[in-house]
């Protein structure tokens, strides 16, 4: 992961938070925080429930070696792109990807600004 501490400390979080989401099945709640940008709760859902298998929580390792690359948008928020590999009781770490982008555009808050960009097989 490339991005500077502060950021890589709550990009992780936001992450995180994401992933526990999509593992309860808080499609609904995914989508309010993404402001339905980009994928809407049903399109998540659908994405998880093609897969056919059980989404759980990670190893912290595997968040702190997510894929992120820093996005130039020309703003004065920091914009990361994100892929993250989910994990599932049958297989441990899969092929089904999370595909986000994070917005670091609120100093105050401990989370970024999430686009769910895509669930889909890699």
């Amino acid at each position: 992961m490339s991005t500077t501490p502060t950021s890589n400390i709550k990009l992780v979080r936001t992450l995180r938070h994401i992933v526990a989401l999509l593992v309860n099945g808080r499609y609904d709640e995914l989508e309010r925080i993404s402001g339905g940008q980009r994928l809407k709760a049903e399109y998540i859902q659908a994405g998880v429930a093609e897969y056919g298998r059980t989404l759980v929580i990670p190893p912290e390792s595997a968040f702190e070696n997510a894929n992120v690359v820093e996005v130039e948008a020309g703003g004065d928020s920091p914009q990361y792109s994100v892929r993250f590999y989910l994990h599932t009781k049958e297989e441990g770490p899969s092929d089904l990807e999370l595909q986000a982008t994070l917005i670091d555009n609120n100093p105050n808050s401990n989370l970024m600004t999430v686009e769910i960009d895509g669930i889909l097989v890699a």
